[in-house]
């Protein structure tokens, strides 16, 4: 038997705590064929998941699973989707040089000059989050601070009314459950349902920013032309804006609420940052690492191939374990400790590498720096609950995120 021949990277348990599993197939197979899936490759080694992105046409997301996954299958799915508008290719289903086109036009809505002018905002959304528990001396975080944080933002810049917001959590759980996660055939219909409510919704934000334009991103996308002056189409509008809700908070909640977790198992490190807040950057850097909220991704390849002596036929799903090469033991010196002053010789890959790198990245490092600045001035003493956490994680293979944090403070 080999190493890895009683592990199921597909388990719920293997799911919830993947490091020691993934740390096996680094070593010993870091191209792996996944027995409980057919033609599924997983890929566990920096190395070779940044040899993999830098060939887009090789291992391309255009052709990898629909973004809609095993909900395309399902007949009643299909009924519901029938009422709103088709997945178009895009951003993160896409491959050059179309890629290149949709790219271009939503990097303006993410220019550094455009997430400096949303700081402001930034701090005035957590101060108030944190008005609204402070005196409690407790509080649930995720629900209560980094999931209403990232969502009132980033509906903002998409136009949303702030009486829709508590909709965006629930439409950007939709599509993260689609594509992600093991859910049952009831589920996806409501969760297709829910997408037929964003379109539409989306739909009448873009129509009033037509008629009326505003100074938001939403109204950027609704009057944006290509370099050849075509407007995109009504699914192009959409599937934009569907992926900026996801990638403008999902991966937000998940960084903010996975590294406050590390502060609070590592107090030495919090007391470090506390005394010197210039840290904050390069410590929302390790939290990415270790946390890497975008665990896995998935690419199809376009012919045979060959990674690492292991032959991936022409069709194969790959699956890019970025969760562990952000691990890698002959990259990171010391892996899975928590060091907020760790040199980064290399870049880690929690947002992706090459031309699928997150496009909120750098809304989400400004939004994480705000809140964990005024989240360290605002509460001193803080611990766990330990009579309510159990520390559970999503039951997602692709993005990587706790269930609920309790929290005591001062």
């Amino acid at each position: 038997m080999g190493p890895l021949d009683e592990i199921n990277f597909l388990a719920p348990e293997i799911v919830q705590n993947p490091f020691e599993a993934n740390s096996l197939a680094r070593k010993y197979a870091p191209i792996y064929k996944v027995p409980q899936m057919d033609n599924t490759y997983m890929v566990f080694s920096y190395e070779h998941i940044c040899e993999i992105n830098a060939q887009p046409l090789l291992y391309s997301s255009k052709s990898s699973s629909p973004l809609l996954g095993k909900s395309l299958k399902n007949k009643d799915c299909i009924k519901i989707y029938d009422e709103g508008w088709p997945q178009s290719a895009t951003l993160l289903t896409n491959d050059p040089p179309s890629h290149e086109r949709f790219r271009k036009l939503v990097n303006t809505a993410f220019t550094f000059a455009k997430v400096k002018r949303m700081e402001s905002s930034m701090e005035s959304i957590s101060n108030k989050l944190i008005d609204s528990f402070i005196s409690q001396k407790s509080c649930e975080f995720i629900s209560q601070f980094s999931v209403p944080m990232p969502v009132k933002i980033i509906g903002d810049q998409l136009g949303i009314p702030e009486s829709d917001h508590f909709l965006v959590k629930e439409w950007s759980d939709a599509f993260i459950d689609l594509i992600g996660s093991m859910r049952s055939d009831e589920e996806d219909i409501a969760n297709a349902k829910r997408v037929v409510e964003f379109q539409h919704k989306m739909k009448s934000y873009l129509d009033e920013r037509l008629i009326t334009p505003t100074n938001d991103m939403l109204s950027d996308l609704a009057h944006a032309k290509t370099d050849d002056g075509v407007s995109l189409k009504t699914s192009e509008l959409l599937n934009v804006a569907q992926q900026l809700l996801v990638a403008g908070n999902e991966t937000t909640t998940n960084l903010m609420s996975g590294g406050l977790l590390l502060l609070l198992q590592n107090p030495d490190q919090m007391a470090i940052v506390k005394d010197d807040r210039t840290l904050i950057p390069n410590m929302i850097e390790e939290m990415l690492r270790l946390e890497s909220p975008s665990n896995t991704m998935w690419r199809t390849s376009t012919a045979d191939s060959e990674i690492n002596g292991i032959n991936i036929p022409k069709g194969s799903t790959v699956l890019l374990r970025y969760g562990s090469a952000n691990r890698d033991e002959k990259v990171f010196e010391n892996p899975d400790k928590f060091d907020v002053q760790r040199k980064f010789t290399k870049k880690h890959l929690a947002f992706g590498h090459g031309i699928h790198t997150c496009i909120g990245a750098m809304l989400s490092r400004k939004e994480s720096a705000v809140a964990f600045n005024l989240l360290l001035d605002r509460l001193d003493n803080i611990t766990l609950d330990a009579n309510k956490n159990d520390l559970k994680r999503l039951p997602n293979l692709l993005l990587r995120g706790l269930e609920k944090l309790y929290i005591n403070f001062d």
